[in-house]
């Protein structure tokens, strides 16, 4: 199970959660294209690696252009809907703007339909929480937590004038959630960055159990003497039990074709497995209704591949309609290591787990089938030199 835990020590916005993502390997052209399935235009986003008090953080940018619209709450729901992204995206940045709504609602005494968001309605605003939510869903998080907020106490210009921090509707946004006294006096935690977390979040407080794999810092736009403005991503998971098995969650992503030349299933195999989500491809021979033959294609992806999968599927079969779900794994723990043999190296993939009694090596097909056409030589013979190699390093 992968988790992501904000740790929040300086605080939180929406443009400091996305800078976390992308130091945290969210690629920007990656974000750049899935944004762009938002029905809006005008605008500019970039990042860049920056200093705060000696750390190297991740900076996110939009530049809005002409864009300086402020949108009520069926406005934004309707831009996110209208959008192309997947169906997971869209809810929970939906959710989020629903809870900013339901916040200054509150504040102003006023239906949330009737609220004009001010700071969070803009382009800018609009990218950070969805944008936010793209970067997730890529990173394939199964849970996320994030620490206990910091309690600044500031003056913010706001749009009804200045008020003491945290602001309105940021203490609304986290009611019920644990938070201590900062001793800063600058605005720590934005509406944006609150409503994120707030929706986001399984739990906020302790740090949850994780094996860490990387670790992001997102950046804010204060450069602070002696205190570094940024906000820590910390990416893990708690997969690994005592006897060594391993547990992720995967998707598994199926269709049945009964009207497709058997030529074109090897073009569509290599499509799929081209994709670098794809974990595995594989063809099930079925009779279809009225008996005719076909096929089920059978498409096993992480969790952040089931566009790319899909949009595959409908690009390069004659599929009509795709089915997906997601399903729990469970894995032997496996090391890869490089075989030297004479037939030159080989990628071999290790289980040793005493504990369960198993020990075990699996050559990789492609490098061993490469290694026969080049030599001249049987698949088997690279096999049996692979495993003699293994036995001698014993």
């Amino acid at each position: 199970m992968k988790r992501l835990y904000f740790d929040c020590f300086s605080g939180a916005s929406g443009d400091m959660i996305l800078g976390s993502l992308i130091h945290l390997g969210v690629k920007l052209e990656t974000l750049r294209s899935e944004l762009s399935k938002l029905p809006v235009r005008g605008y500019k986003i970039s990042a860049k690696f920056v200093d705060r008090s000696g750390i190297k953080a991740c900076k996110f940018n939009v530049t809005p252009g002409k864009d300086k619209t402020e949108r009520k709450l069926k406005e934004i729901r309707s831009i996110i809907q209208r959008s192309k992204l997947n169906d997971k995206v869209k809810k929970t940045a939906i959710l989020i703007f629903e809870k900013l709504a339901e916040a200054e609602a509150k504040i102003h005494g006023v239906k949330p339909e009737d609220i004009h968001f001010h700071e969070v309605g803009g382009i800018d605003s609009i990218v950070d929480i969805v944008g936010s939510i793209i970067g997730i869903d890529f990173l394939g998080i199964d849970e996320i937590y994030s620490s206990a907020i910091p309690f600044s106490r500031s003056l913010i210009k706001m749009e009804h004038g200045r008020y003491p921090g945290p602001s309105p509707a940021v203490l609304e946004l986290l009611r019920g959630v644990e938070m201590y006294e900062s001793e800063r006096n600058e605005e720590l935690v934005t509406p944006s960055g609150a409503a994120i977390l707030k929706v986001i979040s399984k739990g906020i407080g302790s740090f949850p159990r994780m094996r860490i794999s990387k670790i992001g810092y997102g950046a804010g736009t204060r450069n602070l003497d002696g205190y570094p403005n940024v906000l820590r991503a910390i990416l893990g998971d708690d997969n690994i039990d005592s006897e060594g098995i391993e547990r992720d969650t995967v998707v598994v992503i199926e269709t049945n074709i009964d009207d497709m030349s058997p030529e074109a299933f090897d073009n569509l195999f290599d499509k799929l497995l081209l994709l670098e989500e794809v974990l595995d491809v594989s063809i099930i021979n079925a009779v279809m209704k009225r008996g005719r033959p076909g096929h089920i294609v059978k498409v096993i992806s992480k969790k952040s591949g089931v566009q790319r999968v899909t949009e595959t599927l409908f690009k390069e079969s004659t599929t009509l309609g795709i089915r997906y779900f997601e399903a729990n794994r469970f894995k032997l723990r496996r090391k890869e290591q490089i075989i030297s043999t004479r037939y030159g190296d080989i990628m071999v993939k290790i289980v040793n787990e005493p504990e369960l009694g198993i020990k075990r090596a699996k050559s990789e097909y492609q490098d061993c089938k490469s290694a026969a056409n080049r030599h001249k030589v049987t698949l088997k013979e690279i096999y049996d030199e692979v495993n003699r190699v293994i036995d001698r390093e014993k």
